[in-house]
């Protein structure tokens, strides 16, 4: 007797264990769907409280359609309405287009709205001709005039790629173009690239290319530089 009833005692045990740990497969994958699917829904339930979404917008494909034919119409020349001049250089372009890449164009052509020209005094047709392509592309290429094409991203107050540019600038510094990287990050306030331009600066302080545009900086500047202790000894 008291063996069956152990019997039955280890059966109800097994049949227990089973119950908790080895339900129906068709079951459990229907609770895992069912979880998975309220995961997806919360985190889509997030995200579209702090990403709008935007009508017609599939994987950014509209918007690479749009770029596309913009870049197609300023490299054919189709329908421009404005003409910048740098030096003996015209580029034609949609003032729509650099208006909504340049606060320095929109504020000049919010002022004057029926202007067709506009005139960049002492710079370089080569540099400009890569902000052009950013603004177009939204990308370019920037090798060796690092200095002048930050220059130029500034004065044409193009916020959109001062931001992408930082992470470029770090690996691009050179003694060549130090000390501009060094003021521009100044007039950003961004002070981890004006930390990284301070650094390399006093590292490579006696170089002569370095040397040769220290006039750029204030006195109390070098100053400072000069009382660094990681100032390499001359």
């Amino acid at each position: 007797m008291e063996q069956h009833a152990a019997k039955r005692h280890d059966d109800r045990d097994v049949t227990g264990f089973a119950q908790d740990h080895g339900s129906d497969p068709s079951e459990d994958a229907a609770n895992v769907s069912e979880a998975k699917e309220r995961e997806a829904e919360e985190k889509e339930d997030s995200e579209s409280e702090t990403v709008p979404r935007r009508v017609g917008e599939t994987s950014g494909k509209p918007l690479g359609e749009l770029q596309r034919n913009l870049l197609h119409m300023y490299r054919s020349q189709e329908m421009t309405d404005l003409s910048i001049r740098v030096g003996s250089a015209v580029f034609r372009c949609h003032r729509v287009v650099v208006c909504a890449m340049s606060g320095l164009f929109k504020r000049l052509l919010t002022e004057e709205p029926a202007r067709r020209l506009v005139i960049l005094q002492n710079e370089d047709p080569d540099v400009f001709r890569n902000v052009m392509e950013y603004i177009y592309e939204g990308q370019c290429a920037v090798e060796d005039n690092v200095g002048d094409f930050l220059n130029l991203v500034l004065k044409l107050d193009i916020s959109s790629l001062l931001g992408k540019m930082e992470s470029s600038l770090e690996s691009m510094i050179s003694p060549g173009n130090c000390i501009t990287i060094l003021e521009s990050a100044a007039s950003l306030t961004d002070q981890k690239l004006f930390g990284v331009a301070t650094n390399y600066v006093i590292t490579h302080f006696f170089d002569d290319d370095i040397t040769d545009q220290l006039g750029k900086l204030s006195l109390d500047q070098i100053i400072e530089m000069l009382d660094n202790d990681d100032l390499p000894v001359s």
